[in-house]
């Protein structure tokens, strides 16, 4: 891999990280104040799940 796509791949794997991390933070609050089966939590939820599987297509990529 060239040094400037390992570059961009870099900065998109620290971005979804602490997307990651952001939108697990904001489903702990959701599940806190309204449930953990209310529609906020779960819109939340799968969110999450579409970052995580972005941020698993880019890992598999890399390699």
């Amino acid at each position: 891999m060239g040094k400037l796509k390992g570059n961009i791949a870099g900065r998109e794997i620290y971005y979804l990280q602490e997307s990651i991390a952001e939108k697990r933070r904001q489903m702990i609050q959701a599940a806190n104040k309204n449930g953990l089966s209310s529609i906020i939590t779960l819109k939340i939820s799968q969110e999450l799940d579409g970052l995580l599987n972005q941020y698993t297509r880019v890992r598999q990529a890399i390699k």
